[in-house]
């Protein structure tokens, strides 16, 4: 599997449409092709739902999780055009099983994005215990008005990147409460984090609005 960028992907994009542009553009939705010789053996499908685009790799093995992730899904079915094409009928036929789940997941996806109540972000643990700091304890040179952008930037859903340069300064059982409020002020600052704007619901679809755009089956090598 070839664990490429989404920038190296929409290279390879653009390079794919500036050679058989017009070839694409004419295929009808729903098509599919495969090869042997991947990692994984099951369905990768590339759907849409309005202009939003999912992808879902639906492994043969009905007890396996499929996978959600698009950069995954990519890596998964990765291949070159001197790759040899070949799809059994059983992996032809299997593709209709294996549609319907990904279908139904991409809807149980969607629908889940229109209730507000799961739009709440995650917040881990360290950014919501600095919040709280920044709140309880002042700082000279920051209002209470600044305070509280600090914190509501910091109860965001923010990764390990961020994360790693908070636990650097965040160390309130050492330092000052005041001077401890300022460092994690800075690194937000320095950061350039803001405050989390939560996304508006989506509005209900049916099961059928999920549609398919191409498939591709992928069989693993033997060995």
């Amino acid at each position: 599997m070839h664990a490429h960028s989404g920038e190296e992907y929409r290279q390879e994009l653009w390079k794919g449409i500036e050679r058989w542009g017009n070839q694409i553009r004419t295929l009808a939705w729903g098509v599919g092709s495969g090869f042997a010789g991947a990692t994984r053996t099951g369905h990768v499908f590339c759907a849409r739902v309005f202009d939003r685009v999912f992808m879902r790799f639906v492994p043969v093995d009905p007890d396996a999780e499929i996978e959600r992730d698009s950069l995954t899904c990519l890596g998964i079915l990765s291949c070159t055009e001197y790759t040899e094409r070949t799809l059994p009928k059983t992996f032809v036929e299997g593709a209709f099983g294996a549609w319907e789940r990904a279908r139904r997941d991409i809807y149980e996806e969607w629908m889940r994005a229109t209730d507000p109540a799961t739009l709440q972000p995650s917040i881990r643990p360290l950014f919501r215990a600095a919040a709280n700091h920044v709140r309880m304890h002042p700082a000279a040179g920051l209002s209470v008005k600044d305070r509280d952008r600090v914190a509501d930037a910091l109860e965001a859903p923010w990764g390990i990147r961020q994360e790693r340069r908070l636990r650097e300064v965040f160390a309130p059982d050492r330092i000052a409460p005041g001077e401890q409020t300022r460092k994690v002020a800075d690194v937000v600052n320095k950061l350039g984090l803001q405050p989390w704007q939560p996304p508006k619901p989506l509005d209900p679809i049916e099961e059928d609005e999920v549609n398919l755009v191409v498939w591709m089956g992928i069989m693993a090598t033997e060995t």
